[in-house]
């Protein structure tokens, strides 16, 4: 590209920051462990970052956030393993003063994916042990952490890795984004209830499940107050997955919206860009996240596979980045197919800010290396 000026973390945060671009950020997720599995010119062990440079797109350099120190509750988990058709399943046995919470999960390591088969708190027994798991949120208020003898050290030895690493990304003119789990609602739908037996449980013991609620809230808060103590990236993806095919839009009101807006101002009081991670139908709540003080919103997926245009969410969040664009259905098809549907939604949008062209979801594994290559190239040219 003859014309660009800018560095791939110039063009990434200007987009974030709602400013000018010298063209659009081009991002798929081609370093995601099921894609590279499925491709045959991609050798396993190679560098991520390698690999993004190899298809032309504006790498992204990722980093997962864990406190310097392990958090103590009362609870103490073990995992037991046993292998069945090239996969794993593992059960995990989580001991609290209430009994055991037990979740069984299959693990696939050859595309590093995983699936729950019994999720650990669908039951208000479950839900009341659960309550042991996030208590730890109470140990200490991380405000004062570096005033703890305790903590001192390791946070400072911590803040001061993570501006080596910050540096050294900004450097090679590679943006750093970290990662922060999802809101109360969320963690108990995806991860700890199912959908069904949260939807029972806010029917019948709808105060046990707001406990629960404003528990892992408080855990969240407490890890991303450690987190602006000593991280020094770019950005975060509070990676939510809200989707109104998983919850009402009344339960996003109500529940994920206020406690998003909570970590995200958290995150920017510490000088951190918050992103949101919200993926599939979201066309009932764009209003309602347009609200939430977010840079972007992550996995932004179009039609078939999500319910809202780029256009659409370029009018409803006009202050918010979107980071998406196509979709699994749309990448299938014909490259020469994929531009015209992505250039004819460019051409609804207000105007061309706060815009980084990405897979949406997932890039499929029958998308092979030299079609992502050109998909690249073509969308670098829009």
């Amino acid at each position: 590209m003859p014309n660009e000026s800018m560095t791939s973390r110039e063009r990434w945060l200007a987009a974030l920051d709602g400013g000018q671009t010298d063209r659009f950020p081009v991002w798929l997720k081609a370093s995601f462990p099921h894609w590279r599995a499925a491709q045959p010119d991609v050798p396993p062990d190679m560098d991520g970052l390698e690999l993004q440079r190899l298809l032309g797109q504006d790498p992204l350099a990722d980093d997962s956030f864990l406190p310097p120190f392990e958090p103590k509750n009362a609870c103490r988990t073990t995992i037991e393993r046993t292998a069945f058709d090239g996969g794993v399943r593992a059960t995990h046995i989580t001991e609290t003063p209430d009994g055991p919470l037990v979740g069984v999960y299959t693990e696939w390591p050859g595309d590093g994916s995983r699936h729950t088969l019994t999720h650990p708190a669908a039951t208000a027994e479950g839900l009341e042990r659960l309550r042991w798991v996030y208590r730890w949120a109470e140990n200490r208020d991380a405000r004062q952490a570096d005033l703890d003898p305790e903590l001192a050290p390791a946070l400072s030895a911590a803040r001061k890795e993570q501006e080596a690493v910050h540096a050294r990304r900004a450097a090679d003119g590679i943006p750093l984004c970290g990662y922060l789990p999802c809101s109360p609602l969320m963690e108990l739908i995806k991860y700890q209830c199912g959908l069904e037996a949260f939807a029972y449980l806010m029917a019948d013991r709808p105060e046990l499940v707001e406990e629960a609620m404003a528990l892992i809230h408080m855990a969240n808060l407490r890890r991303i107050r450690y987190l602006t103590r000593f991280w020094k990236g770019d950005f975060v993806l509070i990676i939510e997955d809200a989707s109104t095919l998983l919850h009402t839009p009344a339960w996003f009101r109500q529940y994920s919206a206020p406690h998003l807006t909570d970590y995200c101002n958290e995150l920017r009081n510490g000088g951190i860009r918050p992103v949101l991670h919200l993926c599939g139908h979201l066309k009932a709540i764009l209003g309602d996240i347009a609200r939430i003080p977010a840079a972007g919103v992550e996995a932004y997926t179009t039609p078939p596979v999500g319910d809202a245009t780029l256009a659409e969410g370029r009018r409803h969040m006009p202050d918010h980045t979107l980071l998406g664009g196509a979709n699994a259905a749309l990448l299938l098809r014909p490259v020469e197919e994929i531009i015209s549907a992505v250039r004819d939604d460019l051409s609804r949008c207000p105007d061309r800010r706060r815009i980084i062209l990405t897979s949406g979801g997932v890039l499929p594994p029958a998308v092979s290396f030299a079609k992502a290559r050109r998909i690249v190239s073509e969308f670098k040219k829009l």
